[in-house]
Protein backbone atom coordinates (compact mmCIF):
# COMPACT_ATOMS: atom_id res chain seq x y z
CA UNK A 1 0.00 0.00 0.00
CA UNK A 2 1.00 3.17 -0.73
CA UNK A 3 1.46 6.11 1.34
CA UNK A 4 1.19 9.55 1.02
CA UNK A 5 2.64 12.70 2.93
CA UNK A 6 0.12 15.27 5.28
CA UNK A 7 1.62 17.62 7.69
CA UNK A 8 -0.01 18.99 10.88
CA UNK A 9 0.66 20.86 13.76
CA UNK A 10 0.72 19.59 17.52
CA UNK A 11 1.84 21.35 20.51
CA UNK A 12 5.46 20.85 22.02
CA UNK A 13 4.08 18.49 24.78
CA UNK A 14 2.40 16.02 22.16
CA UNK A 15 5.81 16.16 19.93
CA UNK A 16 7.40 14.88 22.46
CA UNK A 17 5.46 12.16 23.79
CA UNK A 18 5.56 11.10 20.23
CA UNK A 19 8.78 11.25 20.25
CA UNK A 20 8.91 9.08 23.73
CA UNK A 21 6.62 6.78 22.48
CA UNK A 22 8.57 5.94 19.10
CA UNK A 23 11.51 5.77 20.98
CA UNK A 24 9.94 3.22 23.32
CA UNK A 25 8.31 1.13 20.77
CA UNK A 26 11.23 1.39 18.30
CA UNK A 27 9.00 3.18 15.61
CA UNK A 28 8.92 6.05 13.60
CA UNK A 29 6.89 9.40 14.83
CA UNK A 30 5.07 8.67 11.39
CA UNK A 31 4.30 4.80 12.38
CA UNK A 32 3.13 5.79 15.37
CA UNK A 33 0.97 9.02 14.20
CA UNK A 34 -0.32 6.39 11.58
CA UNK A 35 -1.84 3.68 14.23
CA UNK A 36 -2.62 6.28 16.27
CA UNK A 37 -5.18 7.44 13.40
CA UNK A 38 -6.16 3.81 12.37
CA UNK A 39 -7.14 2.84 15.78
CA UNK A 40 -9.31 6.63 16.32
CA UNK A 41 -10.81 6.06 13.11
CA UNK A 42 -12.37 2.02 14.25
CA UNK A 43 -12.77 3.37 17.36
CA UNK A 44 -15.40 6.18 15.39
CA UNK A 45 -16.18 3.81 13.46
CA UNK A 46 -17.38 1.16 16.10
CA UNK A 47 -19.31 4.43 18.07
CA UNK A 48 -21.38 5.40 14.98
CA UNK A 49 -22.49 1.31 14.36
CA UNK A 50 -23.56 1.04 17.94
CA UNK A 51 -25.52 4.40 17.80
CA UNK A 52 -26.81 3.12 14.91
CA UNK A 53 -27.76 -0.31 15.49
CA UNK A 54 -29.48 2.13 19.24
CA UNK A 55 -31.33 3.66 17.08
CA UNK A 56 -32.53 1.00 15.20
CA UNK A 57 -33.80 -0.35 18.59
CA UNK A 58 -35.07 2.73 19.48
CA UNK A 59 -36.85 2.85 16.43
CA UNK A 60 -38.48 -0.62 16.35
CA UNK A 61 -39.65 0.02 20.38
CA UNK A 62 -37.17 -2.10 21.87
CA UNK A 63 -36.56 0.42 24.71
CA UNK A 64 -36.02 0.06 28.79
CA UNK A 65 -37.92 2.56 30.53
CA UNK A 66 -36.02 5.04 32.98
CA UNK A 67 -38.44 4.16 35.50
CA UNK A 68 -37.19 0.50 35.16
CA UNK A 69 -33.70 1.42 34.61
CA UNK A 70 -33.88 3.50 37.84
CA UNK A 71 -34.81 1.13 39.86
CA UNK A 72 -32.57 -1.53 38.97
CA UNK A 73 -30.04 0.86 39.08
CA UNK A 74 -30.69 2.10 42.64
CA UNK A 75 -31.08 -1.41 43.59
CA UNK A 76 -27.35 -2.62 42.66
CA UNK A 77 -26.29 -1.68 45.83
CA UNK A 78 -28.47 -3.21 47.89
CA UNK A 79 -28.73 -7.04 49.27
CA UNK A 80 -31.46 -7.90 47.20
CA UNK A 81 -30.84 -6.18 43.71
CA UNK A 82 -33.45 -6.39 40.82
CA UNK A 83 -33.20 -8.30 37.66
CA UNK A 84 -31.72 -6.34 34.96
CA UNK A 85 -34.69 -5.30 32.98
CA UNK A 86 -35.05 -6.34 29.68
CA UNK A 87 -36.32 -4.44 26.61
CA UNK A 88 -39.95 -4.29 25.82
CA UNK A 89 -41.18 -3.91 22.14
CA UNK A 90 -43.75 -1.38 22.20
Amino acid sequence: MSSVPITFRVDDAVKAELDAIASQTGRSVSNVVQLALVQYMAARQERLDALDAAMGDVEAGRVVSWDATRAWMESLDTATPLVKPSPKTR
